[in-house]
């Protein structure tokens, strides 16, 4: 297993790795989120996302998946896209919509980030996430501690990057690696052990002040 999905006339197939820590026959989020996010912004791929926002309508399964994709506004300079994740028998396991934005190159600066950033990638400590020994998503995911001490049930920051590709033998979409770490993130920062508060993402909204940049993401 060297990526999280396979492709084949634009449908995409699981592989182990995309295994979440509640049940070993479904997909963590990040994922499907990343396999979404990319089919979106593959619609108008010379714009940026400012955001997107998913709703998780269904657990999904690790079953082939098809993306779904409509412009709700169109426009030269702004639109809204729709995507959704179909099963082979039709049914949305999750949906979309995102704001996409013409970028300028001759547009100032962007406003620095007030909050406290944790320090770069390799002064940060190595950390897992495995729950089983089965491959699952954990297995395809490297991790170093930013601040704080993650799943410690205080607040705190991880570094995340993927291992493996998301799609064997497809470029994706540099927004495509922001899901992974922004479905962990209840997980990471969570306020208390997962024995007394369970934390299982129904929707997750992301804001993009630019295009990512680099594997790492906190």
């Amino acid at each position: 297993m060297n990526s999280f999905y396979t492709h084949d006339a634009g449908r995409f197939t699981p592989t182990d790795l995309v295994t979440g820590p509640w049940d070993v026959d479904h997909c963590h989020g990040g994922p499907p989120c990343a396999l979404l996010t990319d089919g979106i912004h593959s619609v108008a791929p010379d714009m940026g996302i400012s955001r997107i926002s998913f709703d998780i309508l269904h657990q999904i399964p690790k079953k082939p998946v098809t993306i779904h994709t409509e412009v709700i506004r169109g426009g030269k300079r702004v639109q809204l896209v729709r995507g959704d994740l179909l099963g082979d028998d039709g049914r949305s396991y999750l949906t979309a919509h995102a704001w996409m934005m013409r970028i300028d190159p001759d547009a100032g600066p962007i406003a620095p980030y007030e909050g406290q950033t944790p320090p770069p990638p390799d002064a940060c400590s190595p950390f897992t996430m495995n729950v089983r020994d089965t491959p699952d998503i954990f297995n395809a995911m490297e991790c170093r501690t930013g601040r704080g001490t993650p799943f410690g049930g205080t607040p705190a920051t991880a570094w995340i990057r993927q291992r493996v590709p998301l799609v064997a033998d497809l470029d994706v979409s540099p927004y495509a690696r922001v899901p992974f770490a922004a479905d962990s993130a209840n997980g990471i920062s969570r306020v208390a052990p997962f024995d007394e508060l369970l934390a299982i993402n129904t929707d997750l909204t992301i804001y993009f002040a630019r295009s990512p940049v680099g594997e790492w993401v906190a």
